[in-house]
């Protein structure tokens, strides 16, 4: 079982809104449990359901990355771009191109839905925000919107050299 983390830049527009910007990178959580559908016997087994980086990381079986960005079979953490290339070449009738598409368009509704909320007359209104938008992909590659992050972390606490430094 994995998740994405998406990072969605929202600007203040001069009609009133905010214009959608996404990062065409991010990241692929993975869980450091083989997954198994829920039932009473696993449902206290955290590991094997939940994705979360601050949890994941204090087990033994999380697996740092290896230097390739472009290595989407190993890690704990993997690129979303090497996720999503793996599945266009691995499974029928994925498309990279339309998860992309897909996914801005979660992003757009998102971001409407949130600057409908902050309204004109608030504070915050005219100000940029940076989302972390947390996503699962169903069987047929739609992703869904699991929650948005305000303030999504970004922290660094694991450094890889750049190649030939």
């Amino acid at each position: 079982k994995w998740d994405a983390r998406i990072y969605v830049l929202m600007l203040p527009t001069q009609e009133g809104g905010h214009a959608c910007f996404i990062c065409r990178e991010g990241l692929v959580r993975v869980c450091v449990e083989q997954y198994s559908r829920p039932d009473a016997s696993n449902l206290k087994q955290s590991m094997v359901h939940l994705t979360n980086y601050s949890l994941s990381k204090f087990s033994h079986k999380y697996e740092h990355g290896g230097d390739d960005p472009n290595d989407a079979s190993t890690g704990s953490k993997r690129t979303l771009r090497a996720v999503l290339e793996r599945l266009e070449g691995s499974v029928p009738g994925f498309s990279m191109a339309s998860a992309w598409q897909a996914l801005g368009e979660l992003s757009r509704v998102t971001v409407d839905a949130i600057s409908e909320q902050l309204g004109a007359e608030s504070p915050h209104a005219h100000c940029f925000h940076l989302l972390g938008l947390d996503v699962l992909f169903d069987e047929a590659g739609k992703p869904w919107l699991l929650e948005s992050n305000h303030r999504p972390s970004l922290l660094i606490d694991e450094v890889h050299p750049l190649p030939g430094g």
